[in-house]
Formats: structure tokens, C-alpha cells, sequence
């Protein structure tokens, strides 16, 4: 692969070629002595999206990479992405560093293996190779920072800069908009603005391209660490419009054809056996010539969507790949491809168009999707696919991410070192788990994760090295077994067996339902052995449990949860903020927590004239949150819940009685609930006077949209409708204070 016989690819990053102008190739790409290092993490991908894992979808960079080196079959991630990506970085057990969940449920020292972050016991190979000598990058989606340290303040040691990266762009988020991202370089968070049509992933490259560009070219005797972790193909599933294009009417074939295709590519190039069982469709899914024409094709839509952004993430990661080879830096780097589970069903039976409907708990109907089917994909959507095309993705196991089958964890994993590893495009089928990464690159780079760091005893690292494998297509595994909880759900794997149990809300633990596979015969989980072979289904609970106790993951999380309602700690409990004019933008995960609660705001002003106009302050997107503004001398407030979604969303607006009076006042409104939580009443309030009042019908309980909150403009998806983003407030704002009941 290279920038000249790729002329398909974007133009490389304009740092990129002014250093190709001004110095010859050979004084860039000094060859260091250790490789360089990069781990391209994505996200949500299913185990046959690939190309080379069986998909029709265009990934010639992905299997190309397989093709320069090695395709593993049986590799595995935790059920979800935060405690993947702690494993990943830290090569241990995500429980043991206080990652058994996302970051968005710390549930209490009391709960050392629920904390939301990473321990110091647990050193990052950034920190490690930091110390080496390696440059150190982080570019892309984060997710390792308690939600309250996602904002402006810090504090930074759970940022990329504390955990060993010497810079970092990208988001620190679970997730974010391609269109309109909500983003940070390094310490601070940054504005951006892209040309219409352009996606956050082409901007990760570019300045993944300029990070390397640079290191190559001011310290060409000093290798490289690059962690590339890709919003792909997270929702919301985005692409620019050629992208979206090119798959239309590509699967009206549906997910049963194309879940058997995938299934038969993978027996063909030697993925799965031949004799390899396709597991039953999972619990609740429709086969596709029982829907009608009409859902057909809205659900095709969605597929169409997921299709096209997975193939523009593949181009972008080609353009990093050509710069590397430019730069003669290609053959001297180790790059390691994975995804950190399996494909989401977030989307529930109908897809989803609007994310906020996920976290509000609401589903959203067919007819709902219809509606909006052109614009899916596009901006001011936020499309996650239909269960049966997360079903398909994951072919040929069984279920999904957040659930510890094989469908949740079996992901795809690349490994390309032209200079150190001979094998070309061979495929290896040893049994491997994500904490694998760090004890592989310690061998094959020649360093140790250290006993201590800054004075901190570590823990011991839990993965076992790879490299073995490189030449051995055949040699047994070394890993022998592996643990598996998300939230309550609990899988185990020992020497060949497999065990898993879906826990019912409700429920006590002892009442879960444990299915047990045999995977040296059964590698699909196509049939459960729990009543045949009750003696082995009972060695691996009692295995899981001794784990369990071991990691301090033994606790039921269910009565946990519903004590403190997955509440977030810290400042958001506060009962009042106060925030000023040209404050960055205030994460998501860092605003009040209004939802579910009587609050007010008032927003002193002056300098108000009769043409002032402009937001005060905003909270979300196009998708669901609220909005104070002035507009035409009146003060207005818009509460948008869900309103994208035809069915169950709804926009509500009120306009004040009487303008705003010139020079100074204080501006507002209050909502409070009704007595069961269902509505709320919306009140205007100037200079504490009420002066227009709505009843709001429904109101947003768990979550607003992930754009954040906004003080005196509205940056990028607007909230309402009765503006234009950003529509910045033209008189002056003292404050924004917010009043927050419990």
C-alpha cells in the first residue's frame, strides 16, 4: 500500500506534504531501532464485519493488513468498551484496575472494581514505553475519565496525559456526533468546524497523520506509540453522503442472507471449521421475509448506513497507513487491529434514529424510522441499526455487546509487522483475550511492566504474550482461561469450555439460566451442553465464582443500582452552578443533572436593546434538551424531548407576555414536575415575574443528548426550532446560575 498507487485516498494531511517538499525521504524516516507501535482500536464492530472476516462490505485497508500479516479467529474482548479498553492498555483483568464497568458508574470505594477509572496499581504501557523512550499518542474516543473530570478543569490524571500520552486529540466520551463532535486537545476543549459533508474520523486522521509527521521528522531516532481508538462504528452511524450512497439497495437481500453468505466466506478461507454449526437466530429477532415490504426497507437503510461509515473509517485508516509508508515508516511498525466487542444491539427490533431514545429508555416504532429515512445517517441524526443486523455483524455467534456470548466478546484481530513477523496472510486460532496486548508488545519491543511506578506498587500484569503464535500457526494456546461479568451477566471460559448466564432484572442470581458450550467441538455456540454435562457447568460456576472473589467482582450490581439509581458522584449532586459568558463548552457528562428534578435558571443581562437576540443558554441538540433565548425582544424556552421521533417526541415552546425591558434584568425559567414525575410544568420568569408558563407532557428523565451545555450561543446541532445554530446572545450576560432540586 502506497499514497501513489491509492489515488482514491484524500489527500494526505497538509503538514504531511510540506515535510516531503522541504527534506528528502531518507532524512525523515531515520529506521529506529525498536518498532513503532500502533493499536487501532474500533468500536462496536462485529466479528464478521471485516472483509476478511467474511463481510461484503469494502474494507481493502483492513484486509490488507491481514494479508501483510496475521488474522487471529479466536480472539476475545470484555462485553463492552471501557473495560476492553482498560484491559488493552494495562494487559490486566479490567476488574482487578477498577474498570468492570463503563465510566459512567462508579459505584464507591466500597466497589474497588467499579470505580470508573484506572487504578495507579495498574501502569498503561503509554507510562511504560513513556519511560522508554517512545513517543506517545492518543487520538479518538477515550472513555477511561470518571464523567466528572470530562470538562475543562480536570482534573487531568485520568485524562490520556496521566495515563503516559504526551498528547491527545479526540474525545474523552463514550460516544459523539461525526458532524458536529464535541472535542479536546490535550488539556483543553476545542472548537471545530467542518466543510459540510466531512466526518470526525477524516479529522482524527489528519491530525494522527500530523502527530507522526511531526515525530518522524524532529526525533527520527525515537519509535513511536500511536493508540488510534475510532468513533466507528459506534452510534451515532454517520458517513458523508458518497459513502451513504454507495450502499443503497444493497441490502434489500436482508439479514438472514446475509448472515448465511458471511457464514459461508468464513468456512471458505478457513475461519471457522467446516463442519461449524450457524447458531439458532437470537431470542426476539424476525426473520427478514416475515417483516413487510415497508419495515424492509427502513431497516435496509439502516444497514446501508452502517455499511458506508465502516467503509469511509477503513479509507481514513488507509490514508495513516500511507503516510506511514511515505514516512519509510511502515515496515518498522507493529500495528495491532481490534475492535473492542461485539456489534451493539442499542438499536433494539426497529433501529433507532435518535440516540437520546436509547438512554430515556423509550423505543422508537418503524413507522418512527420511516419517517426519517433520508436523513439517517446524515447530520442531525443518530442512527444506531436494527437487533438483526447486530446479529448479522456478530456471525456466526450468538447475541451481542454487554453480553459475555460469544457474540458480545469474540472480535476480529490484526496484526501486521512487515520487519518482524514472516507470515503473510495466514490465519491463527489460539484462544486470546485483550489483556494479551501489552505482555506480546513487551516481548517483541524487549521491555517490562515494572514492579513499581512513581512509588506505586503495580499489580501483576494478567496477559499472556502472543508472540509464540507468529510462527507457531499450530502450537496449543497459552491462555488457559478467562473471566466475563457485565453488570450481572457472568461467563467464564476454562480449557475449551464456555459457560454463560443472562441475568433477568428481578431476579436472584441463583435463578439465572447457565448455557455451556464446548468450543473445541461447538466453536459458533450453537448448542448448549448445560443439561447433558451438569458436572462440568458445575466445576465452571464454581471456576467463575473463585475469579470472582479473586477480582472483587462477586457482588450482586442489580440492588446497587436501584439504591442510587446509577446516580454519578461528585459536582453533579451540587444543588446550584454558576457558569460565565465564553465558558468552554461544558461536556454532557459534566452538566447538571437536571434530568429527572425541579431546577431553575436565571440568567442576569445587560445592555439589552430592542434588536438583542441570541441564546442564553443551552443544554443538547437537535435530538432531545432544552433552550433559553431572546428573539424579537421576547424571552423563549424550548424543550425539544426526543423531537425527532414522530410517535413519542414531542417540542414544546413558550413565548413571554411582555418583552424583555431594555438595559438590565434577570432572565429565566423553572420546571417542575408533577407529583408522579411524568410532566412538568415550564415557567418564563423576568426579573422573577412569571410571564408565560407551558405544560410539558413528557419530560427527558435519564439523559440529554451528548452535545453538552452551552452558554450564550449554541454551538453546533441546535436544540430548538426557532433559530439557526449558533445564534449567539448580542447583549452581554453576566451568569448563567442554575438551581438544582434533589
Amino acid at each position: 500500500m502506497t499514497l501513489f498507487n491509492s489515488c482514491a485516498r484524500r489527500t494526505l494531511a497538509p503538514v504531511l506534504l510540506a515535510a516531503l517538499v522541504v527534506a528528502p525521504l531518507t532524512a525523515l524516516a531515520a529506521q529506529a531501532p525498536r518498532p513503532n507501535i500502533l493499536l487501532i482500536v474500533l468500536d462496536d464492530v462485529g466479528y464478521s464485519d471485516i472483509g476478511s472476516y467474511g463481510s461484503e462490505i469494502a474494507t481493502p485497508t483492513f484486509n490488507e493488513l491481514a494479508g501483510q500479516g496475521l488474522r487471529y479467529s479466536n480472539f476475545h474482548a470484555t462485553p463492552t468498551c471501557s473495560p476492553s479498553r482498560a484491559a488493552l492498555l494495562t494487559g490486566r483483568e479490567p476488574h482487578q484496575v477498577g474498570m468492570g464497568l463503563v465510566t459512567e458508574y462508579d459505584l464507591g470505594p466500597q466497589m474497588p472494581a467499579f470505580r470508573a477509572r484506572i487504578t495507579p496499581k495498574a501502569a498503561t504501557i503509554a507510562q511504560v514505553l513513556q519511560k522508554e523512550g517512545y513517543g506517545t499518542y492518543a487520538v479518538g474516543k477515550w472513555h477511561l475519565a470518571p464523567p466528572l473530570q470530562q470538562n475543562a478543569t480536570g482534573p487531568f490524571d485520568h485524562w490520556p496525559s496521566g495515563k503516559g500520552f504526551d498528547h491527545f486529540y479526540g474525545f474523552l466520551a463514550g460516544s459523539t456526533d461525526q458532524f458536529h463532535p464535541g472535542l479536546m486537545r490535550d488539556h483543553s476543549i476545542i472548537d471545530v468546524s467542518y466543510p459540510e459533508g466531512e466526518v470526525l474520523t477524516t479529522d482524527l486522521i489528519d491530525n494522527a497523520v500530523s502527530y507522526i509527521t511531526d515525530h518522524i521528522s524532529h526525533g527520527p531516532d525515537k519509535p513511536f506509540m500511536m493508540y488510534l481508538s475510532l468513533p466507528g462504528m459506534h452510534a451515532p452511524h454517520q458517513a458523508s453522503d458518497a459513502y451513504l450512497e454507495k450502499y443503497r439497495g444493497k441490502y434489500a437481500l436482508g439479514w438472514d442472507a446475509v448472515r448465511e453468505q458471511r457464514f459461508q466466506k468464513q468456512k471458505a478461507s478457513g475461519l471457522m471449521p467446516a463442519d461449524a454449526k450457524l447458531p439458532d437466530f437470537n431470542r426476539g429477532l424476525t426473520h427478514w421475509d416475515d417483516l413487510g415490504e415497508d419495515a424492509q426497507q427502513v431497516y435496509a437503510r439502516f444497514q446501508e448506513v452502517y455499511a458506508g461509515m465502516l467503509e469511509q473509517t477503513d479509507f481514513e485508516v488507509g490514508r495513516l497507513l500511507d503516510a506511514l509508508e511515505v514516512l519509510g515508516q511502515r515496515d518498522n511498525t507493529l500495528v495491532m487491529l481490534v475492535s473492542d466487542n461485539g456489534a451493539s444491539n442499542g438499536g433494539f427490533w426497529h433501529g433507532s434514529s435518535n440516540m437520546s431514545t436509547w438512554y430515556n429508555e423509550v423505543r422508537e416504532t418503524m413507522e418512527d424510522n420511516q419517517a426519517v429515512m433520508d436523513n439517517i445517517g446524515r447530520s442531525g441524526s443518530g442512527p444506531n441499526y436494527p437487533r438483526g443486523w447486530a446479529q448479522a455483524s456478530n456471525t456466526p455467534f450468538p447475541y451481542y455487546k454487554a453480553q459475555p456470548y460469544a457474540g458480545g466478546v469474540n472480535v476480529p484481530m490484526l496484526i501486521s509487522w512487515p520487519d518482524g513477523i514472516a507470515a503473510r496472510g495466514e490465519t491463527r486460532h489460539q484462544y486470546h483475550y485483550i489483556s494479551d496486548i501489552v505482555p506480546t508488545l513487551s516481548e517483541l519491543v524487549g521491555f517490562e511492566m515494572p514492579n513499581t511506578l512513581n512509588g506505586i506498587e503495580q499489580l501483576p500484569v494478567e496477559g499472556v504474550s502472543m508472540a509464540y503464535s507468529f510462527a507457531e500457526a499450530n502450537e496449543p494456546s497459552r491462555r488457559s482461561s478467562q473471566f466475563y461479568r457485565m453488570g450481572d451477566h457472568r461467563g467464564i471460559y476454562q480449557d475449551g469450555w464456555a459457560a454463560v448466564a443472562m441475568h433477568r432484572p428481578g431476579t436472584p442470581l441463583k435463578r439465572d439460566q447457565w448455557a455451556l458450550f464446548d468450543l473445541e467441538n461447538d466453536v459458533t455456540q450453537s448448542t448448549d451442553l448445560a443439561k447433558k454435562n451438569p458436572r462440568k457447568l458445575t466445576e465452571l460456576q464454581a471456576f467463575w465464582q473463585q475469579e470472582a472473589l479473586r477480582l472483587g467482582a462477586d457482588k450482586m450490581l442489580e440492588p446497587l443500582f436501584k439504591a442510587n439509581g446509577g446516580k454519578r458522584p461528585g459536582t453533579q449532586a451540587r444543588p446550584a452552578y454558576t457558569y460565565y459568558p465564553n465558558t468552554s463548552n461544558l461536556p454532557e457528562k459534566s452538566t447538571p443533572r437536571v434530568m429527572g428534578r425541579n431546577f431553575s435558571v436565571t440568567v442576569p443581562v445587560h445592555e439589552v436593546a430592542a434588536d438583542s437576540a441570541g441564546v442564553l443558554v443551552a443544554h443538547g441538540n437537535g435530538q432531545s434538551g432544552y433552550v433559553l433565548y431572546m428573539q424579537d425582544g421576547r424571552l423563549v424556552a424550548e424543550y425539544n424531548y426526543l423531537g425527532t421521533v414522530a410517535s413519542s417526541g414531542k417540542r414544546y415552546k413558550v413565548i413571554s407576555e411582555r418583552a424583555v425591558p431594555a438595559g438590565s434584568s434577570t432572565l429565566g425559567f423553572k420546571l417542575q414536575k408533577s407529583k408522579w414525575g411524568e410532566s412538568a410544568a415550564l415557567t418564563l420568569l423576568i426579573d422573577g415575574e412569571e410571564v408565560g408558563d407551558t405544560k410539558l407532557k413528557a419530560i427527558l428523565k435519564k439523559r440529554i443528548s451528548h452535545e453538552g451545555l452551552d452558554v450564550g450561543r449554541d454551538r453546533y446541532n441546535a436544540v430548538g426550532q426557532g433559530y439557526s445554530a449558533p445564534f449567539p446572545f448580542t447583549a452581554r450576560i453576566e451568569s448563567v446560575h442554575y438551581t438544582v432540586e434533589d
